[in-house]
């Protein structure tokens, strides 16, 4: 992925307070239009910049390269994707998730455009007769 450029940052009042914007191109816009990014910080506006950019970018993945990957493979490409986006310890839990049901497992090696209900099914199946709850995969 090239490296995300983040234009200058600037201020302006709002009432009683500061307020901090940038504008997106379309290059990095997941709309395709330009619009502006505003937060209460300079961090929080590059922040919510990269995040709009790194899904914008991800949106126009080649989709034709990854039609073959599998389960496993996909799994592993959102996890290296959502890294900065979601908190350490939940990014944690899901690559043990991986680690324990996904990676090595037959579900893992389906491909993904061929997923049906039933091997969701059967593989919840299988974790639930196993060692996993079914509240922890469906949740509460």
């Amino acid at each position: 992925m090239s490296e995300i450029k983040i234009p200058k940052i600037n201020s302006r009042q709002k009432g009683l307070q500061i307020q901090f914007y940038t504008t997106i191109s379309t290059k990095y816009s997941e709309t395709g239009k330009r619009h502006q990014i505003t937060g209460a910080s300079e961090e929080e506006v590059k922040k919510k910049f990269r995040k709009e950019a790194k899904r914008a970018m991800a949106g126009q993945m080649d989709f034709e390269k990854h039609k073959d990957d599998t389960v496993e493979q996909v799994v592993e490409m959102f996890l290296e994707f959502a890294k900065g986006d979601i908190k350490k310890q939940t990014h944690s839990r899901y690559y043990r998730v991986y680690i324990n049901y996904v990676r090595g497992s037959s579900f893992g090696a389906i491909p993904a455009r061929k997923v049906k209900k039933y091997h969701c099914d059967d593989f919840i199946r299988t974790l639930t007769n196993g060692t996993i709850a079914y509240s922890y995969l469906c949740g509460k």
